[in-house]
Formats: structure tokens, C-alpha cells, sequence
């Protein structure tokens, strides 16, 4: 397995956000993670992230354990994330926000990255390219020198989707990217993640968007109130009575 949770626990104050969460994510795997408003989910990839520290559990990824790593380090060693509210840098083009993200990667500055893009450097010239391969299978290239700022929310969303793309992730997580988009877009939103999953890349998916996650998770993880309560095909959890119960809210 690439990432393998075992008895994670974040908890405030006393206040159990995740509890006693196991489960984990293969090479080439979706795993889209559900649940109600409040139930943990951002919260738990915080953790995976490195966001927030771990209360208790353990996290493996790729073969080693990383509960107690940095975050750089572990979006060094491929494990990135998008966020649920945008965390972009407005006023810089689209280009520099995707590369931004590989500049973590590099000994190099974002100044370096782009004296570089001007032909004052050739150090990273290759993040450079896979940079701009990036933005044209996003569709993102006509965009490339404007400032994200100036870009229509869904496409300010594919930003950031690339800037965590050009790290070279083994595992992306993604939080709630269809949050905003029109039906249109997260469609084709969903034909770029099968795409990524095609590619090599596993997902972790959290997402409230339901007949997406019927269409494109092999499993789904459903946590209620920190805890969690299935994880199976989607199919098999959405027959699932404590899922119809927590979240779907179907009553007799």
C-alpha cells in the first residue's frame, strides 16, 4: 500500500475531531473520503498533511513512517494537497503559482524560477517544462501570464490543482475540489482525476459531491462525527444503513 493510517486520533481540547481512524490508499487507487458537515474529513487530511500534528496513530507512506515528519519533508517525499478555500498568490501569473510548487522540490528560490523562465539561469529549467506540461493538460496555458487573481473561480481551482501536481505527487489530496464549480466543471474536473489516476498518480478524494464519487472512487471512506463508520466500494456504502442514517439522510 503507499499510505497506510493506522488508529489516527487528532483531538482539541479534549475534543476528539478524529478518532481511531484506519484505513489506507494503493498505487492507482481513488479513495474519496465523505461525510457530513463537522465530521472530520479536512481535519484528517490536515493530519496526513502535516497541517496538524497527529494526537495519536501512525502514518505510513511509500514504506516509511512519517507521523512525526515536517510537512515540507512530506510533500517532498510526494504526499500534496489542495485546499478547501483557495490558497493561492493572487497577484502572481499562473505560471509562477504552478511552479511554486516545485520550488519546494529545488535549491532555489521562486525568484530563481522565474530569472530562469527570462534565460538568466539554467538550474531548473526542467521544472520549468514540467511546469508549462502541466498547465496544457489543464488547460491552462492561454492563462499562463495572468494574474490568478484575474481567472474565474473554477479555473483558479485548476491552479491550484497544478501548483500540487508540480511537485510530482505519488498520492494528491484533494479537498472538496468541486466546491463552487458549475455541473460543466465538475465533470471535467472528474475526467481529470481518472487521468491523474491513469497517469500513476493515487488520490485521496474528499469530496460531497456523490453521484462524482460513485462515478470515479474504487472505495469510499465515511467518517461521522471523527469516526469512521464504513469504508468499501461505493456501491456497498451507499446501501450502507448508519451511511443512509449520518449522511445521506434518508429517513422511513
Amino acid at each position: 500500500m503507499l499510505l497506510t493510517v493506522e488508529h489516527l486520533c487528532k483531538r482539541f481540547d479534549g475534543l476528539a475531531a478524529v478518532s481511531d481512524v484506519s484505513f489506507s490508499v494503493g498505487n492507482g487507487e481513488i479513495l474519496a473520503v465523505i461525510g457530513p458537515n463537522g465530521a472530520g474529513k479536512t481535519t484528517l487530511v490536515n493530519v496526513l498533511t502535516k497541517v496538524l500534528p497527529a494526537t495519536e496513530g501512525r502514518i505510513t507512506f511509500d514504506g516509511a513512517d512519517i507521523t512525526d515528519l515536517e510537512a515540507n519533508v512530506i510533500a517532498r517525499a510526494g504526499l500534496a494537497r489542495t485546499f478547501q478555500n483557495l490558497r493561492l498568490f493572487p497577484s502572481l501569473t499562473v505560471f509562477e503559482n504552478v511552479v511554486a510548487g516545485r520550488v519546494g522540490h529545488l535549491r532555489a528560490t521562486l525568484l530563481d524560477a522565474m530569472l530562469a523562465r527570462r534565460g538568466r539561469a539554467g538550474g531548473i529549467r526542467a521544472a520549468l517544462t514540467h511546469a508549462a506540461r502541466i498547465l496544457d493538460m489543464l488547460g491552462l496555458t492561454e492563462d499562463a501570464d495572468r494574474p490568478a487573481r484575474d481567472l474565474p473561480y473554477g479555473r483558479r481551482r485548476l491552479v491550484e490543482v497544478g501548483r500540487a501536481l508540480c511537485g510530482g505527487p505519488k498520492l494528491l489530496c484533494l479537498d472538496e475540489p468541486t466546491s463552487g464549480l458549475s455541473q460543466d466543471e465538475a465533470t471535467r474536473l472528474g475526467q481529470l482525476i481518472r487521468q491523474l489516476r491513469a497517469d500513476g498518480i493515487s488520490l485521496l478524494l474528499i469530496e460531497h459531491n456523490v453521484p462524482l464519487v460513485m462515478e470515479i472512487a474504487d472505495r469510499v471512506l465515511v467518517l461521522n462525527h471523527g469516526e469512521q463508520i464504513a469504508l468499501d466500494t461505493p456501491a456497498s456504502v451507499m446501501r450502507d444503513e448508519r451511511v443512509i442514517q449520518a449522511y445521506l439522510g434518508v429517513q422511513d
